[in-house]
């Protein structure tokens, strides 16, 4: 295992998510397997890539793949809630996950901790805690229950019975099944609207869960929407709808995320006893409903034509 030279950040060889290509024509299930593959792809080098070296965006960018994974899961629900081995699956993949949240909590509080010029002593007490936090990361990413959940993926998922309790759905074409995934999500975020500015700092982030959701699955079924069209933009260039609709709820995640990023800096330094950052201002809920308008000022794609 190397280390970034003299523990500073540096350019990360992450591998980020590739664009999902969906056959125009395909089914349900063949959507579903090709965003597996997506994910398992996004994966694999960055679990490798954080093992290595430890480079925090390695690490970062394994817990992405798996949340975007267990996100299918839930956007393809209609094709899984019945199956108790997808279920069993998706609360595992949960499980093995949760080790990696404290380290990439306090691979944030460090960068911010340098990018602000905390206190000395504070730095050294999170780069402690990181240590520990990362020993405990490695554990989870080399551990029999990590090998074990992918492998009953693989098996579950290469069954000839694969999804056959609801192959008629599973065969039928992808849309049948997508558009109800994203309109379920899109739903959600907008009736929450009126509520942004007086709702539970947890009320706010299970939104902003959904907002994960339906970006997620804006861009695994892209492809599957060329009706939509493109949004030009400034540098003359052109992006498809559902990706230029993947945009703005990205931007809705990190808005609400600094409600949340805000709450997890404030038990990070209440756990380990720092005296910085006690002057950081809380994020403005009217950002989150601006964020929010965004989105709910752009026409849902999948209910063209």
């Amino acid at each position: 295992m190397s280390s970034p030279p003299g523990g500073l950040p540096q350019p990360a060889p992450a591998t980020k998510a590739a664009h999902v290509v969906v056959p125009l024509d395909a089914t349900a299930g063949e959507t579903f397997a090709i965003a597996i593959d997506s994910c398992l792809d996004h994966l694999r080098p960055n679990r490798l890539c954080w093992l290595e070296t430890e480079y925090p965006d390695c690490l970062h960018q394994t817990r992405v793949s798996t949340r975007r994974l267990r996100a299918l899961f839930s956007l393809m629900r209609v094709l899984v809630r019945d199956d108790p081995v997808a279920q069993e699956i998706k609360v595992r993949l949960r499980l093995v996950l949760t080790p990696l949240g404290p380290a990439r909590d306090l691979d944030v509080a460090i960068a911010r901790a340098r990018d602000e010029g905390w206190d000395t002593a504070d730095l050294q007490r999170l780069q402690t805690a990181r240590s520990v936090a990362y020993a405990r990361a490695r554990s989870a990413l080399e551990s029999v229950a990590w090998e074990r959940v992918w492998d009953e993926l693989a098996w579950w998922r290469s069954r000839s019975t694969w999804l056959g309790h609801v192959a008629s759905l599973r065969d039928g074409p992808a849309r049948h099944v997508t558009d109800e995934a994203l309109d379920r999500r899109y739903h959600r975020i907008i009736l929450a609207g009126p509520h942004l500015m007086t709702m539970s700092d947890h009320a706010l982030h299970r939104v902003r869960i959904e907002g994960k959701k339906l970006r997620y699955g804006c861009q695994f079924f892209d492809s599957l929407y060329p009706e939509a069209g493109v949004v030009h933009t400034d540098d003359g260039g052109a992006v498809s709808v559902p990706l230029h609709f993947a945009d703005a709820v990205a931007g809705l995640q990190d808005t609400f995320g600094l409600v949340n990023d805000h709450a997890v800096a404030e038990n990070v330094r209440d756990d380990l006893g720092l005296v910085s950052g006690t002057d950081i201002a809380r994020p403005s809920r009217l950002e989150c409903v601006r964020a929010w308008q965004r989105v709910a000022d752009l026409a849902p794609f999948w209910r063209v034509g």
